[in-house]
């Protein structure tokens, strides 16, 4: 396979927080290659609307930061979304911004989307909140983005495992970044108040998409390819993939404008063990990849997967059953799934048509199939969410 250059996304999560600044700073910000998935997109239509019904449409991060942002411009709106955001996670957030004297209407089921925003925050407001991190870190990352505009700036204490860490630093260093203060420790985040100064910003390229051709790359014999704009800056927690394919013989060499990857000779390791805690979005490439290439796996850190936009641990899980995979899957104390797969047989007898169960990155994982056979997946536009040309980038290293 010849070196192939892959032209990926800009950074969705990093997109959709510099918006909020962006926002935030009445659009005084020269943001750089934004980028184009749908969420993003979402994002930046509600917020630049003045309409007083708006629609978030399927974007988790995009509703969660939306949603803190017109509190804190206490702007009446009622907000739509998509069918499967419906049942994803809210609460958690509704029951911080109640606590800023924040009301709601709730159009159909309480506590869930559709919402009206009846009253944003306003009176005094509490200084220290307690936010859950056991099912999003989005939650806190909602708070951060404003925190530097309340009156007294804003303390945030964590309560249970925080899942995601990552990308509560990627908030951070991005608040950093455009000169915000804050004190950070293993239970809690001081942010002194201030104003996010106005500056250029250049958005990297994607590391949660970049994670399939790494996978891809890794089931072929050989080759290479270029990702311009991929940046190991620390700033993207799913960098580590890098690291965790360094195991199968794929050598990551940082050039000036991107990163270019080899594929070389290696020993496959008989197991692995990895936690997907604070990488959530790697678990079906690399479950894929794994279940492919015949590798026993150890899976922790899968607790919040079921919070994604399908319950990916059940979606996968259920299709490497029929593919005659031995799996194993544990729960701990609290009922919670800490995961675990042992895969070692795969039946390369798979089906033709798979559904991508309105999920883009189940969606990219099948794809994964192709070494195998040649696969159709049905709604395969479902990858607009965060890669809109997805398609004709795999077609390129399918060749």
């Amino acid at each position: 396979m010849d070196s192939i250059s892959i032209q990926l996304p800009a950074s969705k999560s990093i997109s959709n927080r510099v918006l909020i600044l962006n926002a935030l700073t009445n659009w005084k910000l020269n943001l750089i290659n934004l980028s184009e998935a749908k969420d993003t997109k979402d994002l930046y239509e509600c917020l630049q609307s003045d309409k007083e019904v708006l629609d978030i449409g399927e974007g988790a991060t995009s509703l969660r930061f939306l949603l803190a942002f017109l509190c804190y411009k206490n702007q009446v709106k009622t907000i739509f979304c998509g069918p499967s955001l419906k049942i994803r996670p809210i609460q958690t957030l509704l029951k911080v911004l109640n606590e800023f004297h924040c009301e709601f209407e709730y159009l159909e089921e309480n506590g869930k989307l559709p919402v009206k925003i009846v009253q944003g925050i306003h009176g005094n407001c509490p200084e220290e909140i307690q936010i859950d991190t056991s099912i999003s870190s989005q939650f806190v990352s909602a708070m951060l983005l404003i925190a530097p505009y309340l009156k007294n700036g804003l303390k945030i204490q964590f309560t249970n495992q925080i899942v995601s860490e990552p990308y509560i630093n990627m908030t951070l260093k991005l608040m950093q970044h455009f000169g915000v203060q804050f004190i950070k420790n293993l239970s809690s985040i001081q942010v002194f108040s201030g104003k996010y100064q106005m500056l250029d910003y250049r958005i990297d390229s994607d590391w949660s998409s970049a994670s399939f051709f790494y996978a891809w790359l890794a089931l072929q014999d050989s080759g290479s390819m270029y990702f311009p704009g991929l940046k190991m800056s620390g700033l993207q927690g799913d960098e580590v993939i890098a690291s965790f394919f360094l195991n199968f013989g794929i050598e990551s060499i940082i050039e000036a404008d991107g990163i270019h990857i080899i594929k070389n000779e290696s020993l496959l390791p008989d197991a692995i063990d990895f936690d997907f805690t604070n990488c959530p979005d790697l678990f079906p490439p690399i479950c894929m990849f794994c279940a492919i290439r015949k590798i026993i796996s150890t899976f922790r850190g899968l607790q919040h997967l079921v919070h994604k936009e399908s319950n990916r641990l059940k979606i996968l899980n259920d299709f490497l059953s029929v593919q005659s995979v031995e799996i194993k899957l544990y729960e701990n104390d609290s009922r919670q799934l800490t995961g675990f797969y042992r895969m070692d047989l795969f039946n390369s007898n798979i089906e033709k048509v798979y559904s991508a169960h309105m999920d883009h990155r189940i969606a990219m994982a099948f794809s994964l199939l192709n070494v195998i056979r040649k696969i159709e997946i049905v709604n395969p536009e479902v990858v607009n969410k965060s890669f809109p040309g997805y398609w004709e980038a795999f077609n390129k290293v399918c060749k």
